[in-house]
Order: C-alpha cells, then structure tokens, then sequence
C-alpha cells in the first residue's frame, strides 16, 4: 500500500494499467481535454514517482486493454491515424514499442503498414492491443486494423531492418 500520486492528465482516457517488474503502463486516446495520445509509465518503486511518456505524434493509441508487455519490458501500443515519418518521430497507423531506459520511457522498435497513407485516408488504422506469445523459441505478437488484418510480428524486430515487413500478413 501507498499514498496515491498523479499518473496521467485530469480527464484523460486512459486504457488499462499493465504491470511489469514494478512498471504500470498505461496508454491514452482521443486528446480528451486536450491531452495528448502516448504511451505512459511509472516505476512503482521510484520514491518521486516520476512518470514518464513517449509521443508517437499520431492518433489515439486505441488499444483497449492499454499496452501489451513484452518478456524484455517492452510495451507495445498501436497507433491511430497520423504520418509516418520516423525522422520527424512521427509513427501514426502503426504499432510502436516503448522501454524504461533508465528514467525515461524510449522508443525501441516500430512497426508501419507499407500502406499507412492508404490506410490514413479510410480512417483504417491500428486498434488492437497487440497479443503476445512464445512460439517454437519465439516471442511473436499478433495485432489488427480496421482493415480487417492481422499482423503477425516477432518482437525482437518488429518489422524487420526497414520497419514495415510483417512475420506474416493475414488478410
């Protein structure tokens, strides 16, 4: 037991509190009161509490139940609608992996459509929390759009060298 503390703007919409090794992730959507759509963490164990943010700069990160954690800590969130230009840090229509790196929450691997911009303009972006599960040595994840796919992606390189090839697409 402890005292609360702020985790989170005031009328934010969060989704789900996932915990992993002291760490409660969090994910929030639709700007609510003007609040902006990222992914959220806090070590439990941190005396001050700090909380700690990454900012796709997309859309809502729409998953329901928040962010799935990888066995590496990762939490990965997709992203609603938005560009995709990793050098401007934008990673909207996509899947993005956040990790706790030592007082702040970093960026460690993305995954983006081939087809974000047609998937932009149909409103068909990334909304499902992904799953994750070991398989044959493995550790995959399975995700899906409103486009009605499914990807599959191994979490070690979600998308290869360039970011935008599945394991396996399901259409």
């Amino acid at each position: 037991m402890a005292p609360p503390f702020k985790f989170g703007y005031p009328n934010g919409k969060s989704y789900a509190l996932n915990l992993w090794n002291n760490v409660i992730f969090t994910t929030t959507s639709q700007g609510c009161a003007g609040n902006p759509n990222q992914i959220w963490a806090v070590d439990i164990t941190d005396p001050d509490h700090k909380v700690m943010t990454f900012h796709p700069k997309s859309g809502g990160l729409w998953g329901r139940t928040g962010a799935a954690v990888d066995s590496t800590g990762t939490a990965w969130a997709p992203t609603g609608d938005g560009h995709y230009d990793p050098e401007k840090q934008m990673y909207g229509n996509g899947l993005i992996g956040a990790r706790v790196e030592g007082r702040e929450l970093k960026l460690k691997d993305w995954y983006e459509p081939s087809n974000w911009v047609w998937l932009q303009k149909r409103d068909l972006d990334m909304q499902v929390t992904p799953a994750i599960f070991p398989f044959k040595g493995r550790e995959l994840m399975v995700t899906g759009s409103k486009e009605c796919r499914m990807y599959l992606l191994d979490t070690k390189s979600a998308g290869g060298a360039n970011h935008q090839t599945a394991t396996h697409l399901l259409a």
